[in-house]
Protein backbone atom coordinates (compact mmCIF):
# COMPACT_ATOMS: atom_id res chain seq x y z
CA UNK A 1 0.00 0.00 0.00
CA UNK A 2 1.21 3.48 -0.81
CA UNK A 3 0.75 4.91 2.69
CA UNK A 4 3.78 4.40 4.93
CA UNK A 5 3.25 4.90 8.64
CA UNK A 6 5.31 6.27 11.50
CA UNK A 7 4.07 5.07 14.69
CA UNK A 8 -13.28 43.07 17.66
CA UNK A 9 -15.46 47.31 18.01
CA UNK A 10 -17.55 45.64 15.35
CA UNK A 11 -16.21 46.44 11.88
CA UNK A 12 -18.28 47.59 8.96
CA UNK A 13 -22.03 47.18 9.42
CA UNK A 14 -21.76 44.13 11.67
CA UNK A 15 -24.05 44.14 14.70
CA UNK A 16 -24.11 41.66 17.59
CA UNK A 17 -26.84 41.17 20.19
CA UNK A 18 -25.98 43.23 23.29
CA UNK A 19 -24.08 41.11 25.78
CA UNK A 20 -22.62 41.50 29.26
CA UNK A 21 -19.38 39.99 27.99
CA UNK A 22 -16.91 41.69 25.68
CA UNK A 23 -15.70 39.53 22.74
CA UNK A 24 -12.05 38.51 22.50
CA UNK A 25 -9.93 39.02 19.39
CA UNK A 26 -7.46 36.82 17.49
CA UNK A 27 -5.52 37.30 14.26
CA UNK A 28 -5.86 34.62 11.59
CA UNK A 29 -5.91 34.40 7.81
CA UNK A 30 -7.59 31.00 8.00
CA UNK A 31 -11.06 30.29 9.37
CA UNK A 32 -11.17 30.31 13.17
CA UNK A 33 -12.98 27.25 14.52
CA UNK A 34 -14.41 26.98 18.02
CA UNK A 35 -16.34 24.72 20.35
CA UNK A 36 -18.36 25.79 23.40
CA UNK A 37 -18.76 23.37 26.33
CA UNK A 38 -21.84 22.90 28.56
CA UNK A 39 -20.11 25.04 31.21
CA UNK A 40 -19.59 27.87 28.73
CA UNK A 41 -15.83 27.56 28.20
CA UNK A 42 -14.87 28.10 24.55
CA UNK A 43 -12.11 26.19 22.77
CA UNK A 44 -10.60 28.41 20.05
CA UNK A 45 -8.62 26.77 17.23
CA UNK A 46 -6.41 29.01 15.07
CA UNK A 47 -4.57 27.56 12.05
CA UNK A 48 -1.21 28.50 10.60
CA UNK A 49 0.04 30.15 8.42
CA UNK A 50 0.02 33.92 8.88
CA UNK A 51 -1.23 33.92 12.44
CA UNK A 52 1.04 35.24 15.21
CA UNK A 53 -0.21 32.60 17.64
CA UNK A 54 -1.60 29.49 15.91
CA UNK A 55 -2.85 26.75 18.21
CA UNK A 56 -5.54 25.84 20.69
CA UNK A 57 -6.68 28.16 23.49
CA UNK A 58 -9.43 28.07 26.10
CA UNK A 59 -11.64 31.01 27.04
CA UNK A 60 -13.22 30.44 30.45
CA UNK A 61 -16.43 32.12 31.57
CA UNK A 62 -15.53 35.38 33.30
CA UNK A 63 -12.03 35.56 31.82
CA UNK A 64 -11.10 38.63 29.80
CA UNK A 65 -8.69 36.74 27.54
CA UNK A 66 -8.30 33.13 26.40
CA UNK A 67 -5.46 31.01 27.81
CA UNK A 68 -3.19 29.18 25.37
CA UNK A 69 -3.36 25.39 25.67
CA UNK A 70 -0.70 24.59 23.07
CA UNK A 71 0.95 25.94 19.93
CA UNK A 72 0.23 24.18 16.62
CA UNK A 73 2.21 24.99 13.50
CA UNK A 74 0.15 23.26 10.81
CA UNK A 75 -3.30 23.47 9.26
CA UNK A 76 -5.78 22.41 11.93
CA UNK A 77 -9.36 21.22 12.31
CA UNK A 78 -11.54 19.61 14.93
CA UNK A 79 -12.54 15.99 14.37
CA UNK A 80 -16.19 15.58 13.42
CA UNK A 81 -17.11 14.52 16.96
CA UNK A 82 -15.16 17.59 18.20
CA UNK A 83 -13.17 15.47 20.69
CA UNK A 84 -9.82 15.77 18.88
CA UNK A 85 -7.75 18.33 17.04
CA UNK A 86 -6.25 17.25 13.71
CA UNK A 87 -2.99 18.91 12.66
CA UNK A 88 -1.80 18.62 9.04
CA UNK A 89 1.85 19.42 8.32
CA UNK A 90 4.43 18.80 5.59
CA UNK A 91 4.86 19.27 1.79
CA UNK A 92 4.99 23.09 1.74
CA UNK A 93 7.98 23.23 4.09
CA UNK A 94 9.68 20.27 2.43
CA UNK A 95 8.94 17.82 5.25
CA UNK A 96 7.03 14.53 5.07
CA UNK A 97 3.22 14.86 5.12
CA UNK A 98 2.09 14.13 8.66
CA UNK A 99 -1.19 13.96 10.57
CA UNK A 100 -1.02 14.61 14.30
CA UNK A 101 -4.01 13.77 16.48
CA UNK A 102 -4.39 15.74 19.71
CA UNK A 103 -6.85 15.61 22.58
CA UNK A 104 -9.15 18.63 22.18
CA UNK A 105 -9.23 19.37 25.91
CA UNK A 106 -5.58 19.00 26.87
CA UNK A 107 -3.97 19.26 23.40
CA UNK A 108 -1.91 16.19 24.35
CA UNK A 109 -0.42 14.51 21.27
CA UNK A 110 -1.99 11.06 20.99
CA UNK A 111 -0.96 9.83 17.54
CA UNK A 112 1.31 10.88 14.67
CA UNK A 113 1.08 9.39 11.18
CA UNK A 114 3.32 10.19 8.21
CA UNK A 115 2.54 9.45 4.57
CA UNK A 116 4.37 9.42 1.24
CA UNK A 117 1.62 11.57 -0.31
CA UNK A 118 -0.20 14.70 0.80
CA UNK A 119 -2.95 14.05 3.35
CA UNK A 120 -5.95 16.01 2.08
CA UNK A 121 -8.47 15.10 4.78
CA UNK A 122 -8.86 12.90 7.86
CA UNK A 123 -11.05 12.07 10.84
CA UNK A 124 -10.73 10.00 14.02
CA UNK A 125 -13.26 8.13 16.13
CA UNK A 126 -13.21 5.18 18.52
CA UNK A 127 -9.59 4.23 17.85
CA UNK A 128 -9.92 4.28 14.07
CA UNK A 129 -8.47 6.97 11.80
CA UNK A 130 -9.54 7.55 8.22
CA UNK A 131 -7.15 9.37 5.88
CA UNK A 132 -7.51 10.51 2.29
CA UNK A 133 -4.27 10.94 0.35
CA UNK A 134 -3.56 12.53 -3.03
CA UNK A 135 -2.25 9.83 -5.33
CA UNK A 136 -0.53 10.35 -8.68
CA UNK A 137 -1.40 6.87 -9.90
CA UNK A 138 -5.18 7.25 -9.68
CA UNK A 139 -7.68 9.84 -10.84
CA UNK A 140 -8.70 11.08 -7.43
CA UNK A 141 -7.76 10.12 -3.89
CA UNK A 142 -7.15 6.98 -1.88
CA UNK A 143 -9.12 6.46 1.30
CA UNK A 144 -7.40 4.49 4.08
CA UNK A 145 -8.62 3.15 7.42
CA UNK A 146 -6.09 2.72 10.25
CA UNK A 147 -6.56 0.77 13.46
CA UNK A 148 -5.42 1.65 17.00
CA UNK A 149 -1.87 0.56 16.16
CA UNK A 150 -1.83 2.83 13.10
CA UNK A 151 -1.87 -0.14 10.74
CA UNK A 152 -3.77 0.10 7.46
CA UNK A 153 -6.70 -2.29 7.59
CA UNK A 154 -8.40 -1.21 4.33
CA UNK A 155 -7.98 1.16 1.38
CA UNK A 156 -10.20 2.17 -1.52
CA UNK A 157 -10.16 4.66 -4.40
CA UNK A 158 -12.45 7.68 -4.00
CA UNK A 159 -13.25 10.85 -5.94
CA UNK A 160 -11.48 14.19 -5.82
CA UNK A 161 -14.02 16.15 -3.76
CA UNK A 162 -13.87 14.98 -0.17
CA UNK A 163 -15.13 16.13 3.20
CA UNK A 164 -14.60 13.13 5.45
CA UNK A 165 -16.03 12.13 8.78
CA UNK A 166 -17.07 9.09 10.75
CA UNK A 167 -20.81 8.58 11.12
CA UNK A 168 -22.06 9.23 14.67
CA UNK A 169 -22.16 5.53 15.55
CA UNK A 170 -18.60 5.02 14.26
CA UNK A 171 -19.67 2.15 12.01
CA UNK A 172 -19.13 3.91 8.70
CA UNK A 173 -17.10 6.65 7.02
CA UNK A 174 -19.04 9.39 5.21
CA UNK A 175 -18.09 11.78 2.44
CA UNK A 176 -20.18 14.84 3.24
CA UNK A 177 -19.47 16.28 -0.22
CA UNK A 178 -21.80 14.52 -2.70
CA UNK A 179 -20.53 16.38 -5.80
CA UNK A 180 -18.56 13.37 -7.10
CA UNK A 181 -20.34 10.38 -8.55
CA UNK A 182 -19.78 7.10 -6.74
CA UNK A 183 -19.99 5.84 -3.16
CA UNK A 184 -20.21 8.31 -0.27
CA UNK A 185 -20.67 5.81 2.58
CA UNK A 186 -18.21 3.03 3.53
CA UNK A 187 -18.38 0.31 6.15
CA UNK A 188 -15.86 0.22 9.03
CA UNK A 189 -13.44 -1.58 9.02
CA UNK A 190 -13.63 -3.04 5.49
CA UNK A 191 -14.30 0.26 3.61
CA UNK A 192 -16.83 -1.65 1.55
CA UNK A 193 -19.27 0.74 -0.13
CA UNK A 194 -22.63 0.86 1.66
CA UNK A 195 -26.10 1.84 0.50
CA UNK A 196 -27.68 4.70 2.41
CA UNK A 197 -30.51 3.80 4.83
CA UNK A 198 -33.87 3.65 3.10
CA UNK A 199 -35.27 6.65 5.00
CA UNK A 200 -32.41 8.88 3.79
CA UNK A 201 -32.41 8.08 0.07
CA UNK A 202 -33.16 11.12 -2.00
CA UNK A 203 -33.09 13.36 1.06
CA UNK A 204 -29.50 14.79 0.90
CA UNK A 205 -29.00 14.32 4.66
CA UNK A 206 -26.80 16.74 6.62
CA UNK A 207 -24.80 15.29 9.51
CA UNK A 208 -24.57 17.57 12.55
CA UNK A 209 -21.13 17.63 14.24
CA UNK A 210 -20.81 16.30 17.82
CA UNK A 211 -24.28 14.72 17.77
CA UNK A 212 -26.12 11.65 16.52
CA UNK A 213 -28.48 13.93 14.62
CA UNK A 214 -29.01 14.12 10.86
CA UNK A 215 -31.09 16.82 9.18
CA UNK A 216 -32.91 16.82 5.85
CA UNK A 217 -35.61 18.78 4.04
CA UNK A 218 -39.10 17.32 4.08
CA UNK A 219 -41.34 19.59 2.05
CA UNK A 220 -41.11 23.05 3.58
CA UNK A 221 -39.83 21.67 6.89
CA UNK A 222 -36.38 20.72 8.12
CA UNK A 223 -36.55 17.36 9.88
CA UNK A 224 -34.11 16.18 12.55
CA UNK A 225 -33.70 12.42 12.94
CA UNK A 226 -31.44 10.05 14.87
CA UNK A 227 -28.70 8.20 13.00
CA UNK A 228 -28.74 5.46 11.77
CA UNK A 229 -32.34 4.30 12.15
CA UNK A 230 -33.95 7.61 11.17
CA UNK A 231 -36.06 7.99 14.32
CA UNK A 232 -37.84 11.39 14.14
CA UNK A 233 -36.70 13.93 16.73
CA UNK A 234 -38.08 17.30 15.62
CA UNK A 235 -39.22 19.26 12.58
CA UNK A 236 -39.76 22.94 11.91
CA UNK A 237 -39.92 25.54 9.15
CA UNK A 238 -36.65 27.45 9.09
CA UNK A 239 -36.30 31.01 7.78
CA UNK A 240 -35.85 31.18 3.98
CA UNK A 241 -32.36 30.87 2.48
CA UNK A 242 -30.97 29.57 5.77
CA UNK A 243 -28.30 26.97 6.44
CA UNK A 244 -28.25 24.69 9.48
CA UNK A 245 -24.91 24.49 11.31
CA UNK A 246 -25.24 23.01 14.81
CA UNK A 247 -27.98 21.46 16.96
CA UNK A 248 -28.18 20.88 20.72
CA UNK A 249 -28.04 17.24 21.83
CA UNK A 250 -31.79 17.14 22.59
CA UNK A 251 -32.65 18.49 19.08
CA UNK A 252 -34.39 21.50 20.63
CA UNK A 253 -32.17 24.43 19.55
CA UNK A 254 -30.25 24.99 16.33
CA UNK A 255 -27.75 27.56 15.05
CA UNK A 256 -28.45 28.69 11.49
CA UNK A 257 -27.09 31.34 9.15
CA UNK A 258 -29.17 33.27 6.66
CA UNK A 259 -27.94 35.35 3.71
CA UNK A 260 -29.84 37.90 1.70
CA UNK A 261 -30.00 41.58 0.78
CA UNK A 262 -26.26 41.94 1.21
CA UNK A 263 -26.25 40.63 4.79
CA UNK A 264 -25.45 37.50 6.74
CA UNK A 265 -27.36 36.75 9.92
CA UNK A 266 -26.74 34.23 12.69
CA UNK A 267 -29.90 32.95 14.35
CA UNK A 268 -30.92 30.53 17.06
CA UNK A 269 -33.99 28.50 16.09
CA UNK A 270 -36.22 26.77 18.64
CA UNK A 271 -37.60 23.56 17.08
CA UNK A 272 -40.18 23.17 19.88
CA UNK A 273 -41.66 26.69 19.73
CA UNK A 274 -40.92 27.17 16.01
CA UNK A 275 -39.35 30.57 16.61
CA UNK A 276 -36.03 32.18 15.71
CA UNK A 277 -33.90 34.88 17.32
CA UNK A 278 -31.28 36.90 15.47
CA UNK A 279 -28.05 37.23 17.46
CA UNK A 280 -25.71 38.72 14.85
CA UNK A 281 -25.88 40.64 11.58
CA UNK A 282 -23.01 41.52 9.28
CA UNK A 283 -21.73 41.48 5.68
CA UNK A 284 -21.71 38.14 3.81
CA UNK A 285 -18.78 35.99 4.92
CA UNK A 286 -18.65 37.52 8.39
CA UNK A 287 -19.14 34.29 10.30
CA UNK A 288 -16.28 31.78 10.33
CA UNK A 289 -17.85 29.20 12.65
CA UNK A 290 -20.58 28.89 15.27
CA UNK A 291 -21.14 26.41 18.09
CA UNK A 292 -23.87 25.53 20.57
CA UNK A 293 -23.19 23.59 23.77
CA UNK A 294 -24.57 20.07 24.03
CA UNK A 295 -27.00 21.15 26.78
CA UNK A 296 -28.24 24.09 24.69
CA UNK A 297 -27.27 26.70 27.29
CA UNK A 298 -24.42 28.50 25.49
CA UNK A 299 -23.58 29.64 22.00
CA UNK A 300 -20.34 31.01 20.57
CA UNK A 301 -19.30 32.24 17.15
CA UNK A 302 -16.30 33.70 15.36
CA UNK A 303 -16.85 36.92 13.41
CA UNK A 304 -14.39 38.12 10.77
CA UNK A 305 -13.85 41.88 10.65
CA UNK A 306 -14.82 43.25 7.24
CA UNK A 307 -12.47 46.25 7.49
CA UNK A 308 -9.37 45.00 9.35
CA UNK A 309 -7.71 42.09 7.55
CA UNK A 310 -7.26 38.83 9.49
CA UNK A 311 -8.94 40.23 12.63
CA UNK A 312 -11.49 37.83 14.13
CA UNK A 313 -13.71 38.32 17.17
CA UNK A 314 -14.98 35.47 19.33
CA UNK A 315 -18.41 36.03 20.88
CA UNK A 316 -20.09 34.04 23.64
CA UNK A 317 -23.71 34.31 24.73
CA UNK A 318 -25.89 32.38 27.21
CA UNK A 319 -29.11 31.15 25.59
CA UNK A 320 -31.04 32.52 28.58
CA UNK A 321 -30.24 36.08 27.40
CA UNK A 322 -31.80 35.56 23.98
CA UNK A 323 -35.32 36.77 23.25
CA UNK A 324 -37.29 34.64 20.81
CA UNK A 325 -39.99 36.41 18.83
CA UNK A 326 -43.02 34.86 17.13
Amino acid sequence: MALSLIALAVGGSARALPSLEKPVEVLSRELVDLEVSPGGAVLILVSAPESPAPGLSRWEVGATTPKATCAIQGRTAFSFDRNHVLEFTGIADGTKPTLRVRNATSCKLERAIAANQMIVDADVRGGFITIATRENAVDGRLLHLLDRRDRIVASTAVGRNLELGFAPDGRSVVNFDPSDDGPTLWRVPSLQALPWPAWSRGQAPTFIPATSIVAYRSGDRTALVHWPEGRPLAASILPPDSRLHRVSANARLALITQRGRGQERLLVHDFARHRSATIFEGPPGSIDHASISADGRWIAWSERDSLQEHRVRIHRQPIADIEFRP
